[in-house]
């Protein structure tokens, strides 16, 4: 058997948020996973999960086995638009995979996953300051401010 991919990984946790919500579950387009195009600003840049249900603000999480990348890569991410509706993304997660997930197949991950399986995670939020005129205008905080929850 080969090790678990993080692409693998993002599609099975998008089928097990998509069970989290009956408004998710009967529009599975909500959660788009590793897709193209759905960001404007950056060619090519694909988020790992687009979190867009048209009920809530656009929420993008971003995965790794490797910790620093999720968070460099949900920080990259703060700012951007959605191209459909063109929402600005404000909330990313960047989650940390555990590594137990590179050994187990993919098609298991999303009931262990829905079965309560933890997993560590950090929020960046894009805090915009009065009479901003552009994203350069805004700051962004880290929740926690160091490690994972």
């Amino acid at each position: 058997m080969g090790r678990t991919t993080e692409e693998t990984f993002n599609v099975a946790l998008g089928h097990a948020l998509r069970r989290t919500r009956a408004h998710w579950s009967a529009h599975p387009e909500s959660i788009c996973v590793e897709e193209t195009d759905l960001l404007h600003g950056r060619g090519g840049l694909k988020p790992d999960l687009l979190i867009n249900d048209g009920l809530f603000p656009p929420v993008i999480v971003e995965c790794s086995f490797t910790a620093s990348d999720a968070d460099q890569d949900a920080r990259d991410r703060l700012g951007l638009q959605t191209r459909q509706g063109r929402h600005r993304i404000c909330t990313t997660l960047a989650l940390h995979i555990p590594q137990r997930f590179r050994e187990v197949p993919g098609f298991e991950i999303k009931d262990i996953l829905s079965g309560g399986a933890p997993i560590q995670y950090a929020i960046h939020q894009v805090l915009d300051r009065r009479g901003q005129t552009s994203i350069a205008d805004t700051h962004h905080r880290r929740w926690p401010r160091q490690g994972f929850i």
